[in-house]
């Protein structure tokens, strides 16, 4: 009887949980858990109700036949599966870990409530031993061995009420390190948010605190500015308010929609707010590395950590746009009126002139001052004509007035004067680029300020055209010069990978194809601004770890996700640069990062020839361990298999000439 009314309990609480369940994926967990009791309760319940309805009905005689001595090894045997099957939902369906259970127990045995009936259960025993043995005197009672349980009980349970807290945190601390320190990591992150300046600085901080607190396999965070176009998953979460599993059936995704995110790793979305309920980003988790769920109290805090990093995010914009307007106002503008001798540019061919000049005596275009800066920088670099314009600088042909050669001079761009950082990336290029001496890497042959906050390097000067120009020209790499051009630019990334150095912005714009007087060609590696070393060095700590930098369709994954990067990095940009180069097309569709992450995780790439599909298909697998571990590793296999399909394409630029003569000579 005793076990039947615990079944019959455990089912009701059951019962009870699930109706006051609302969110799916708890519902769900809560199946499991009864999908597993099932299998060990019903026997065993089966055979006690047929026990008991023989014992009352006088006939206890049939419970000792074959057929119910049989069922009862059956029922006990069943018993196993109650560990099993648990053991299943934990780590398949992850129900939850045995020290999310032991500790939920421990903060219920602790809660007030429990403790005060703690504190009132000795006195309780005692009131229930007068009532039941009134004959007992005092003294008895009083001298009876169960008096010192009852005071020590009872001492127990007043000093917990007490110190209730302080035993709950020594608990932690003791027994569920990580979980303490997980929940003291998120709130001291939602305190440390207010001192970033920037948003990639809160960025980082937030995915370095997230990724110290819960361990996700993954961890993406995107934002976008007021008035940004939506891309795919801001549009896909526009209906999203709250925290939600991907995988549960209650998200308001579509089932395309979580089959996407899915594929990008996704378990959990915590969708990020602006003060209007704008949708403006999302925290996209992967699942924990120890497998555990994401609890009601994970997501609770990941959603107040949302809130306040779209607070401060909105301060951080503002206070940056406030920045800006004033430094282009009162530092470049001031400088106009102050410099006589600004250099002034022809928007047409971008001939470069005095500031006494107005008009281009080229084409007789009207000319504009673009840059605060003299047209003779440093008293030496004179500057002639424009020749490269990027979002950090400009570059110019020059002319070395003391050396009487020709120069190629990068100008720090006119809204990042006065910005430290843009000039210490300045500086780390020209220290990076004096580290390198080699044939395919351009060469630095000066560095220095500009009065006002502007910065200058100066690179040897190159004649020809970059490999996005030759595309837009050829549409592909000619066969006929694709090994010889590939395996240059493998060279020069050698050459910096031997120095640990990892460019981390491969892509056909720098990488230059210049023709000497010779006619030879040679091709450079360009534009190491962004390059970083992974070896801890003096140059590393000028840039942020951790920090998304590149360009996106030629950054690797663990690149986009602010991982780690290392020589395998660069030769996924590798990869997707010689697939572009032979097939003449982007091997992955433009669009948001979390677009071409999918993509890339999904590619299967395709090349002119097997050996060459083989090769790229390791350069450009998603997992880096799936790579060449090294450039000269690469190199030894894509260079002679570049030269056979230059082989086999120019002997079937020979085949249709031999087929027609064979034709007419069979025709007379």
């Amino acid at each position: 009887t005793y076990f039947l009314i615990i079944i019959a309990a455990i089912v009701a609480v059951m019962i009870r949980n699930y109706g006051r369940v609302t969110e799916p994926d708890l519902m769900r967990r809560v199946k499991w858990v009864a999908y597993a009791s099932a299998g060990a309760i019903l026997p065993i319940s089966t055979y006690m109700i047929a026990s008991f309805l023989a014992s009352v009905s006088g006939n206890s005689w049939l419970m000792r036949t074959p057929f119910w001595y049989n069922f009862n090894r059956f029922e006990n045997f069943a018993l196993i599966l109650l560990p099993v099957t648990f053991g299943y939902c934990v780590v398949k369906h992850r129900v939850m870990g045995i020290d999310v259970v032991l500790r939920r127990g421990l903060q219920y045995l602790l809660a007030k409530n429990s403790l005060r009936f703690l504190l009132l259960l000795p006195w309780m025993s005692l009131a229930s031993t007068l009532v039941l043995h009134p004959e007992m005197r005092l003294k008895d009672m009083f001298v009876s061995a169960s008096l010192p349980f009852y005071a020590g009980a009872s001492l127990a349970a007043g000093a917990s009420i007490r110190y209730r807290r302080q035993v709950m945190q020594f608990v932690d601390r003791r027994f569920f390190r990580d979980t303490y320190d997980r929940e003291q990591i998120l709130l001291e992150l939602i305190d440390d948010m207010n001192c970033a300046s920037t948003v990639d600085e809160l960025a980082q901080l937030v995915k370095a605190k997230l990724d110290a607190a819960l361990h996700p396999i993954s961890l993406m965070l995107t934002y976008n500015e007021a008035h940004s176009p939506k891309d795919r998953l801001t549009v896909a979460l526009d209906s999203c308010r709250t925290a939600f599993e991907v995988r549960s059936s209650g998200s308001r995704l579509s089932q395309h929609d979580r089959q996407w995110l899915s594929e990008l790793g996704v378990d959990l979305v915590v969708p990020i707010l602006a003060g209007d309920d704008r949708l403006v980003g999302a925290m996209l988790l992967g699942e924990k590395k120890s497998e555990e769920p994401y609890t009601k109290s994970d997501r609770a805090m990941l959603q107040t950590v949302a809130a306040q990093f779209s607070a401060v995010a909105e301060n951080v914009w503002l206070r940056q746009r406030v920045a800006e307007e004033r430094s282009v106002r009162h530092e470049v503008l001031a400088r106009l009126t102050a410099v006589p001798s600004l250099v002034k540019e022809c928007p047409a061919c971008g001939a470069c002139f005095d500031n006494d000049s107005s008009r281009c005596s080229r084409d007789g275009a009207e000319l504009t001052l673009t840059l605060p800066v003299e047209r003779i920088v440093d008293s030496r670099y004179r500057l002639d004509r424009r020749i490269g314009r990027g979002s950090m600088g400009t570059v110019y042909e020059a002319w070395d007035l003391r050396l009487s050669r020709r120069v190629a001079v990068k100008v720090l761009t006119g809204r990042l004067f006065g910005q430290r950082p843009a000039q210490r990336r300045f500086e780390r290029e020209a220290r990076l680029l004096a580290r390198l001496n080699h044939d395919n890497i351009v060469a630095v042959h000066d560095y220095g300020l500009i009065d006002g906050g502007g910065a200058y390097l100066v690179m040897e000067y190159l004649d020809g055209a970059n490999l996005r120009q030759e595309l837009a020209r050829c549409g592909s790499i000619p066969a006929a010069l694709a090994a010889d051009w590939i395996d240059q630019l493998l060279a020069g990334v050698a050459a910096a990978h031997a120095h640990q150095v990892v460019h981390r912005d491969l892509k056909p714009e720098n990488v230059f194809v210049s023709r000497g007087q010779d006619t030879l060609v040679t091709v450079k590696v360009l534009d190491f601004g962004v390059a970083t070393l992974w070896q801890g060095t003096e140059l590393n700590t000028l840039t942020s770890a951790g920090s998304i930098v590149g360009t996106l369709g030629y950054m690797a994954p663990e690149q986009m996700l602010g991982q780690p990067v290392d020589a395998r990095t660069d030769i996924f940009a590798i990869g997707v640069i010689v697939l572009e180069g032979l097939n003449g097309r982007h091997p992955f569709a433009q669009g948001p990062s979390n677009e071409i992450l999918a993509a890339i995780r999904r590619y299967e790439p395709s090349a002119p020839t097997p050996e060459l599909t083989a090769i790229l298909r390791r350069c450009v697998a998603s997992e880096p361990d799936r790579r060449y571990g090294s450039v000269d590793e690469l190199r030894n296999d894509l260079s002679p298999a570049l030269r056979v399909y230059c082989t086999l394409m120019a002997a079937d630029s020979a085949a249709p000439t031999s087929t027609l003569a064979v034709a007419r000579s069979q025709s007379l």
